[in-house]
């Protein structure tokens, strides 16, 4: 069985409370081996006022780790969630970029172009596996707004004939300038 444990600032947050229920739907629904089993917080609660760490493990049958070290060398995996704030991403983070087990960190991956060059670097140098997504990037409406922006950038620039516009699954909108 595949272990995922939960890294956080804390754990009473809207993407780490309803994490565990998406994955184990799509666990169930698609016969997976895993199963969120292990989360530690750094701080117990959030700042105004929530579930501590060991009640929000309660509350979804998830064993809480005493430390982040505990944490990484208890699961197979390890999902940076710290949602409500990017800048945690990179403290959280630290240990389990260092333990070459796959990692995860929830978007916004990091508060600037500095630190993601360091997360990944860290994941470079301990050969762990490091990414990022979002879910954004299937709404409807957001594509509908992005097709928009992208045919105006492309319009504009078409009529200088020396620049590509490409946006692979919306995921990236990039302007190149072409040689």
């Amino acid at each position: 069985m595949l272990r995922i444990g939960f890294a956080d600032y804390y754990l009473d947050n809207w993407h780490a409370n309803y994490y565990p229920g998406f994955l184990r739907e799509v666990i169930s629904r698609h016969g997976f081996d895993a199963e969120v089993t292990r989360a530690f917080a750094i701080h117990d609660s959030p700042p105004q006022g929530g579930a501590s760490t060991l009640d929000w493990c309660r509350e979804r049958d998830i064993v809480p780790a005493g430390s982040m070290e505990e944490l990484v060398e208890s699961v197979d995996a390890v999902m940076v969630i710290a949602a409500d704030d990017s800048a945690w991403h990179e403290q959280v983070a630290e240990l389990p970029l260092k333990s070459g087990k796959p990692v995860f960190v929830d978007k916004t991956f990091a508060p600037s172009l500095a630190a993601g060059k360091r997360m990944f670097a860290l994941a470079e140098e301990h050969g762990t596996p490091v990414f990022s997504s979002s879910a954004q990037r299937y709404c409807y409406q957001h594509i509908r707004v992005f097709e928009k922006l992208i045919n105006s950038i492309y319009t504009v620039l078409a009529n200088r004939r020396k620049y590509l516009v490409c946006y692979p699954a919306l995921e990236l909108l990039c302007v190149r300038e072409l040689a």
